[in-house]
């Protein structure tokens, strides 16, 4: 019995012992758990645009870990590539008209139809609505502009209207389409000096320097006015794709330096962004806007090559895309956007494409460029490139080298 009771008194120091031992297991694993959580959150809080009451926030910024690509992004798939036929393109460009590349003569309505202005270079204008799905081409309206300007017409669309704008004689005039009823509006405007929003929006300086934006369908009084001592020296506005932000361009003069400088507001006349452009002999930078017009794609050449940044107006936060060398041996990057590069290949005289999803620098040799499906015959040049605000589709416009080559029209589709 004695025995017993000893072994029975052991046995209960050592269930003791074992349940302290649990407990303070368990009490350091809940501490690690509370401090890798609390990690976690100082890091996603790095990434965050510090607070900048006194301004806007400017082309730089302290880069946290989400500025490396989104936490799930989904690779991007090309999930078809289509020719436009020959002979849509010879009802586009018949009598005589065409469309000069480079010199915004289309625009994306939605990820599956395109808006295209060809002229004849007398002043007659066509506006077509071309549907990727059923391959349609419809002409919506032909009218005569003030004057031929290859590069002064403006096209801004959304998914109900096509806005087509064009400078002549000192002024701007415009009209604006009916997608579904083909009606149309005429704006014989004089008092607008700049570019024209898919919001039914104008940009002008008043007398004082200050921009004023008018709403189209009540021109007589601005609906906003940012002041002249927010903006400095009168620039050149554009507005962004989406019509929901304002970018003003002061050109850098000639004398040592000087620097162009980049200011950015929003409809509440907030300035969202500023960037000084000082310009060298081998040395330049500049920006553009980002098909979705939320943000700006920044490109910075220096002597040892060329950066692409994008700057998220949304969240004040900038991440660097992509780095090459100034004279890459393996293309020439022809597009650039927040999610992917698209680059000419001088070896196969075709595209190649990268998606910015899962990395951050690559090379055009390297294995992170795909080739993409598109012939190319000798006789075309380059293609212009054209992504839809959706991100979803990406027109490709290849215009004949010499009057016998054939001008080629691709349309790509996005994951």
């Amino acid at each position: 019995m004695i025995q017993k009771g000893q072994n029975s008194g052991k046995n209960k120091r050592r269930d003791d012992v074992i349940k302290k031992r649990l407990a303070v297991l368990l009490l350091v694993m809940a501490l690690v758990g509370l401090a890798g959580c609390a990690k976690t959150d100082g890091a996603e809080g790095s990434g965050e645009a510090k607070e900048n009451p006194g301004g806007p926030a400017q082309s730089t910024s302290d880069a946290g870990p989400e500025d490396s690509g989104p936490a799930e992004h989904e690779p991007i798939r090309i999930l078809s590539i289509k020719e436009i036929r020959p002979a849509l393109l010879e009802k586009l460009f018949a009598d005589g008209f065409y469309w000069g590349l480079g010199s915004q003569r289309m625009a994306w309505v939605s990820s599956t139809q395109v808006i295209f202005v060809p002229e004849n270079g007398e002043g007659r204008r066509r506006v077509f609505l071309y549907d990727t799905q059923t391959d349609a081409m419809t002409l919506l309206h032909e009218f005569s502009g003030p004057d031929r300007l290859a590069h002064g017409t403006q096209i801004r669309s959304n998914e109900a209207s096509a806005y087509v704008f064009f400078p002549g004689r000192g002024l701007i005039r415009g009209i604006k389409v009916d997608l579904a009823g083909g009606a149309v509006t005429e704006y014989p405007l004089g008092v607008y000096d700049y570019e024209f929003s898919s919001q039914e929006a104008s940009l002008a300086y008043d007398r004082e320097g200050n921009l004023a934006v008018y709403d189209l369908s009540a021109p007589d009084t601005p609906v906003l006015l940012i002041p002249a001592s927010e903006i400095g020296p009168l620039g050149t506005p554009s507005w962004s794709p989406d019509g929901e932000y304002i970018l003003i361009t002061q050109e850098a003069d000639r004398s040592p330096g000087s620097a162009t400088q980049y200011k950015i507001f929003d409809l509440q006349g907030a300035l969202r962004f500023h960037m000084e452009a000082e310009r060298g002999p081998q040395e330049d930078k500049g920006l553009q806007w980002n098909p979705d017009g939320k943000g700006v794609l920044i490109h910075e050449v220096k002597e040892d090559g060329v950066t692409y940044s994008f700057f998220d107006l949304e969240s004040g936060r900038q991440r660097e895309l992509l780095t090459l060398d100034q004279n890459p041996a393996g293309g020439q990057v022809i597009c650039v956007t927040r999610d992917y590069a698209i680059v000419y290949s001088f070896q196969s005289s075709g595209l190649r494409m990268t998606d910015f999803g899962q990395q951050t620098t690559t090379d055009i040799s390297g294995q992170q460029w795909t080739d993409l499906d598109i012939p190319l015959p000798s006789g075309v040049n380059i293609p212009m490139v054209y992504p839809s605000q959706d991100g979803k589709s990406i027109l490709l416009a290849c215009d004949g080298a010499d009057a016998e080559s054939q001008d080629l029209y691709y349309v790509m589709e996005l994951r």
